[in-house]
């Protein structure tokens, strides 16, 4: 009996000391029916045309679905079907100090996204996907630019995800 205490307290030691839980999203709600993707090249017709944001943001997407389904990827006409463009590529200011000069300017990035699940209509949508990053106002754009491209399409990545996986 004692050693069953003892056992008891070590597990639970050992459980409660736990600092991180993973729980992983990977599959969604797939229907058993759906076997592949295709994801188009996302066309940039944003005023400003950074010629690696179109490349990165279908990257991007083709990789998370690789690697976080079991859908195969394909060319074209796959169960489910992304295609999208990028429709805005804005700085503006947030914040504004004493004398109106801005201390935070932001980079955002819209991307019109047309989902279509040829198993069930019911998941279509198209939807702008609008995402954002912050620098300070003293350091230019182009200093800051690639690294805040790549934090602004690991957002709208993971947003659309999970809008396409969502039964919400």
């Amino acid at each position: 009996m004692f050693r069953k205490f003892i056992l008891l307290l070590v597990l639970l030691n050992i459980t409660s000391s736990c600092k991180y839980i993973h729980y992983s999203f990977k599959e969604g709600s797939i229907a058993a029916d759906v076997k592949s993707i295709s994801i188009g090249y996302i066309q940039n017709k944003a005023s400003i045309i950074v010629p690696q944001l179109s490349q990165q943001l279908t990257d991007k997407l083709r990789q998370k679905f690789q690697s976080e389904t079991r859908l195969d990827m394909v060319s074209s006409d796959g169960d489910f079907d992304i295609k999208g463009t990028i429709t805005s590529y804005v700085v503006e200011s947030v914040s504004l100090q004493a004398g109106q000069k801005a201390s935070q300017n932001q980079l955002k990035i819209s991307v019109q996204i047309q989902f279509t699940n040829k198993k069930n209509s019911k998941g279509d949508f198209n939807e702008t996907f609008t995402q954002f990053a912050e620098f300070g106002s003293d350091k230019s754009l182009t200093s800051v630019e690639l690294g805040l491209i790549t934090l602004i399409t690991e957002k709208l990545t993971q947003a659309i995800f999970n809008k396409t996986l969502s039964d919400w």
